[in-house]
């Protein structure tokens, strides 16, 4: 009984050590990845600390939205939604940059009352609708029409 014991915690320190040998030096590396080398120059137009931006055209990614479908007062579903925009204009980068949380609120906003009206909880998620609604928030939100909603994944899970 005791060699049974002595064994199962042998071998429960040595999976638990394994990843913590393997992390260490693979953070180590990283770090010395993001540092910038001492006599490698800064980006044109980049400041310390000042993000660089994609030119446009180009397509920016947005983070995944997570929409509980209600219904009674109860969540019936979720609708997951993979998206990137697909912006025309360095203007429009920088609008979408600064109203990255903005864009988001209304999504989640907007799809999550769209959701409680029309999407069935048992039924496949109603794409088009779906990207009219995303469409219609970022032209309010950028009060511009040329960054257009590209849809990835739209899935509806119960």
């Amino acid at each position: 009984m005791f060699a049974n014991r002595l064994f199962r915690s042998w071998l429960a320190a040595l999976l638990l050590g394994a990843p913590a040998s393997t992390i260490a030096p693979v953070t180590a590396h990283a770090s010395e990845v993001a540092a910038p080398e001492e006599g490698a120059e800064a980006e044109p137009g980049a400041e310390a600390g000042e993000e660089v931006l994609p030119v446009a055209p180009d397509y920016m990614p947005m983070p995944v939205l997570n929409i509980p479908v209600l219904r009674q007062n109860r969540v019936a579903g979720r609708l997951m939604i993979e998206m990137v925009l697909d912006v025309a204009s360095d203007e429009t980068m920088r609008g979408i940059h600064e109203n990255r949380s903005r864009l988001m609120a209304g999504y989640t906003e907007t799809l999550g009352a769209w959701a409680a009206k029309f999407q069935e909880a048992r039924g496949p998620a109603q794409v088009i609708a779906i990207k009219n609604q995303l469409q219609n928030v970022t032209n309010t939100v950028l009060a511009r029409d040329d960054a257009i909603v590209l849809l990835q994944s739209a899935m509806m899970t119960r």
